[in-house]
């Protein structure tokens, strides 16, 4: 493997070599972008001390497995985009108590789509000052998209997409964006897919 390596994607046995010191974590301090496929829950210790010396990652996409949680810790201060496809148990992206405010601060988008488990997109007391776009699809579990208090904060909120698949359970869903729309939010676009 390349020291400039600037694009990688890992499934859960990659991980478990690098935890094992198959692979060595100098080979990845240029990545910009990493891709991580079906992860496992047991994985997750490990994940999060390994993004911790990924300073320069700027896209993380997280495809398939069966996290329940993503994040709970500080320590990935440069991701600007986060995607999420088809993490059927992940319950939560970020521990509510967490200290993640530096990560939130640079994120630019989140893309979220058929994590079926997952109830709230961001955690209510959470700030996105530079949040530009956000997606989310086909999402069946989801009771809070995001709070009025966090609304306020995503200043440079322009795009917010929600397809059509995710409107069949709105029945479910408890907090939005709707009441908040007009004040804090006027030069925002909310695409409709479907």
């Amino acid at each position: 493997m390349s020291p400039k390596l600037e694009e990688l994607t890992l499934e859960h046995k990659d991980l478990i070599a690098i935890q094992h010191r198959q692979l060595s974590f100098q080979h990845f301090f240029k990545l910009k972008v990493l891709t991580l496929s079906n992860l496992q829950n047991r994985s997750q210790l490990f994940l999060i001390g390994f993004l911790k010396t990924l300073h320069y990652v700027e896209t993380i996409v997280v495809e398939s497995g069966n996290l329940e949680e993503l994040f709970s810790c500080e320590g990935f201060t440069l991701v600007k985009n986060l995607k999420l496809f088809t993490v059927d148990n992940l319950k939560q992206i970020w521990d509510v108590d967490s200290r993640l405010k530096p990560v939130l601060q640079h994120l630019e988008t989140l893309s979220v789509n058929r994590c079926n488990n997952l109830t709230n997109i961001v955690p209510s007391s959470s700030s996105f000052l530079n949040l530009a776009s956000l997606e989310v699809s086909s999402c069946e579990g989801l009771v809070n998209l995001i709070t009025v208090s966090t609304a306020k904060t995503m200043v440079q909120l322009t795009k917010m997409t929600k397809v059509r698949p995710y409107f069949k359970h709105l029945n479910s869903l408890r907090s939005g964006m709707v009441e908040s729309k007009g004040e804090t939010l006027p030069q925002c676009t909310i695409a409709y897919g479907g």
